[in-house]
């Protein structure tokens, strides 16, 4: 199986990472298109070779973006503060068969982790691989999360790592919610629930969302430090002018007073897929509709403004990034690498700052938004 064929099946993103257990499908909205401000999206780094999955940032001379290379290996490539260098990998990842790593989170210069696939023989057969990075080298360490879909993990210490794991199917081994505590691995099982994608304010407030493969649909929880506690999410309105059940995909938190869910909502199965959002205003959850044709949000961070950068796929494709601020959506228009427009695969706000990283597959760039 190629890389491009495997995060065909796993993603567009983290989107569909959901799979046959639920019908994804979005909403619609109006949007206002402006300029970007300055300095806006740039191309800071570019490498044909590399083609890139995911971005994290822990200080403005601290970055690390990742995914894999034109022969089917997983990279991971450093910025500090002055350029973007090569960093070295354990002898063996990637194997005789290829991989590549889509999940990055980090807390420090100090303790950065990695999370990807593996190769391990010809065929859909994949293995989880986590690699850390303790200042001075990266290491493979030897988990017990199986063969499943990595699709997001938080981290706030060598000591205190989160990983979800999102199966491909009912009754995966090693599928579900994982801790760290820096010497061992422990399950938090949630019944048939397993968590997907979530995103930390600390260790004590998690948002997180999943798939239930057994009953179908999907949920949104939130972990206070004890306990993960299911938040009832509304419905939303599609363009009959129905509510209609909000199939949640992503989360992002800025504050405990600002988290935003991304997902899907259908009319039928012949009206295709719509874009849904909804807001947490610390109380309640209310939709915020999206502009334009959009089937799915695939990438979302704080600009550092208390707005939020989305990365959205269209009808037509790749599209406007979506900026939302002052209380609305702005689009703004991403560089053009040699003529075709950049879809970005992962962003990252860089912390107590208005800068974003921005990575990019397809063009095998890194872009930054902000000083």
């Amino acid at each position: 199986m190629s890389i491009r064929s495997a995060l065909g099946i796993r993603s567009v993103s983290r989107v569909l990472i959901v799979g046959a257990a639920v019908a994804l499908a979005m909403s619609t909205g109006l949007a206002s298109a402006q300029p970007s401000r300055s300095p806006g999206w740039r191309v800071v780094y570019r490498n044909a070779e590399d083609s890139f999955l995911a971005v994290t940032a822990t200080a403005s001379n601290n970055a690390w973006a990742a995914g894999f290379t034109r022969t089917s290996q997983p990279f991971v490539r450093h910025w500090n503060g002055r350029s973007w260098g090569s960093a070295t990998l354990p002898t063996g990842v990637g194997g005789k068969f290829g991989g590549f790593l889509q999940v990055l989170a980090g807390s420090s210069a100090s303790n950065a982790w990695a999370f990807g696939e593996d190769f391990g023989v010809p065929g859909p057969t994949v293995i989880s691989v986590v690699l850390r990075w303790d200042g001075k080298r990266w290491s493979q360490l030897t988990t017990p999360l199986g063969n499943v879909v990595i699709g997001g993990a938080a981290v706030f210490s060598a000591a205190d790592v989160w990983v979800f794991g999102c199966p491909d199917r009912a009754g995966d081994p090693g599928a579900g919610t994982w801790h760290y505590n820096g010497r061992h691995w422990t399950p938090l099982r949630l019944g048939n629930d397993d968590i997907c994608s979530g995103s930390a304010l600390s260790s004590r407030d998690i948002w997180a969302t999943g798939v239930n493969l057994v009953a179908g649909g999907t949920f949104i929880t939130h972990w206070n430090g004890t306990r993960w506690s299911h938040v009832k999410t509304p419905p939303v309105t599609l363009s009959d002018g129905k509510r209609h059940t909000f199939l949640a995909s992503s989360v992002q938190a800025i504050s405990d007073r600002n988290v935003w869910a991304f997902g899907n909502a259908s009319i039928d199965s012949s009206e295709g897929l719509f874009g849904g959002v909804l807001h947490w205003n610390g109380h309640s959850w209310r939709q915020v509709s999206l502009p334009g044709a959009i089937t799915a949000v695939l990438n979302s961070a704080s600009d550092g403004q208390g707005g939020l950068w989305v990365t959205a796929h269209y009808t037509t494709g790749a599209g406007p990034e979506l900026h939302f601020t002052g209380g609305r959506w702005v689009q703004v228009a991403l560089p053009r690498v040699s003529g075709q427009a950049v879809a970005l695969n992962g962003l990252a706000l860089v912390p107590h700052s208005t800068s974003v990283w921005g990575v990019s597959a397809n063009s095998h760039v890194i872009l930054k938004d902000g000083p």
